[in-house]
């Protein structure tokens, strides 16, 4: 009998300690791994003891399909230490979920070792010139970017196997009501991380703060989330504690316009913009900064484009007064998420992961 296919998975954050929220990768990452396992393939994840009850919690209903898992410490000595238990195993592929510059000696040491024959990295964020650096010996490695900035970095490193290819995961938990929304107000909705500043809190108050008394009466403003909510003193504004991930799609199933204000600060800080795309899935028109990777996904319609306070004031304006507006511009988003931005297992697996021209050499 074939013996299973085998993946050694490493991901920056789960070899750290567990901070007590999941974010947009780290949920990426775990639905992954079910995926992996569903489909009959041994993965084996480096993941720090902190992360233990949530480990349980995530694969507490697999029906006895479940990774292999490898508790360890967050020290790099330590992880390196950990690794002569691998040094008579053999992986048919090694997935690393991140470019970080904390990875570059263990992915080296790794591919050393010939732990695997193939090396194949999910690329969240443009690579340090140390990371490419580093990796210069196996420009055979597949690259999965999630944009074509990110893309482009590697190919101008010399990297031969590069594609860009991301989307959400869940997508099917996220929808349009079955009827449409009777609210007081138009509800405009800000999702994500917010307490970090470049994610645009404070754009989006200022535009709402100068609306005209009267529109301003006619629609709200929510925030989520924060670790820590501000406090604001206009009435239209309301912000959110934490949400957790099963209470998103129906929090914005209840919203009318999503607006994503996120901007670089001479970085690229936006790589993707789970929210966004998990917006426009639910049928949202979305208006953005003028950030390529977030104009992008509009460029056939769906949404509007800002690039100072002022324009944000105008179209939130516009919205509130157009309802036939919002209405065309949310199916438009929706039909371009659809086509574009839908994470698909099989295709990453057949395309990516093991390709029609992958050699089996075996697994431990």
């Amino acid at each position: 009998m074939k013996d299973k296919q085998s993946v050694l998975f490493l991901e920056k954050v789960f070899i750290r300690p567990f901070l007590g929220q999941t974010r947009g990768v780290e949920l990426f990452n775990f639905s992954l791994v079910q995926q992996l396992v569903q489909r009959d393939i041994h993965v084996c994840l480096l993941i720090h003891h902190s992360w233990k009850e949530m480990i349980g919690t995530v694969f507490h209903e697999t029906e006895g399909k479940e990774p292999e898992i490898v508790y360890v410490s967050s020290n790099p000595v330590n992880i390196l230490f950990s690794l002569n238990r691998f040094s008579c195993r053999r992986f048919n592929v090694l997935l690393a979920g991140n470019v970080a510059n904390s990875f570059i000696l263990l992915l080296s040491m790794l591919r050393m070792m010939r732990i695997a024959p193939r090396c194949v990295v999910i690329a969240h964020r443009r690579p340090s010139r140390g990371f490419l650096y580093a990796q210069k010996l196996w420009r055979d490695t597949t690259v999965v970017a999630v944009n074509s900035i990110i893309a482009n970095d590697f190919r101008k490193a010399g990297f031969r196997n590069v594609a860009v290819y991301y989307g959400i995961i869940n997508a099917d938990k996220f929808y349009p009501r079955e009827s449409p929304l009777v609210n007081e107000h138009v509800n405009f909705c800000v999702l994500g991380y917010l307490d970090s500043p470049w994610k645009g809190v404070d754009t989006v108050v200022s535009a709402f703060t100068a609306l005209p008394e009267q529109v301003k009466k006619r629609c709200m403003l929510h925030l989520a989330s924060f670790s820590h909510p501000p406090s604001f003193t206009e009435s239209n504004i309301k912000t959110y504690s934490w949400l957790s991930p099963d209470t998103v799609p129906e929090f914005l199933r209840n919203m009318d316009v999503m607006i994503v204000p996120s901007r670089d600060e001479k970085v690229i800080r936006e790589t993707f913009s789970q929210a966004m795309v998990q917006g426009m899935l639910t049928g949202l028109p979305v208006v953005v900064n003028n950030v390529p990777v977030l104009t992008e996904k509009i460029n056939n319609g769906g949404g509007l484009v800002f690039s100072n306070v002022s324009e944000l004031t105008e179209i939130i304006i516009l919205l509130t007064e157009s309802p036939e507006l919002r209405k065309r511009l949310g199916r438009m988003a929706r039909k371009v998420a659809i086509e574009r931005y839908v994470w698909n297992p099989d295709f990453f697996v057949e395309h990516y992961l093991f390709p029609k021209d992958f050699i089996d050499t075996g697994s431990s």
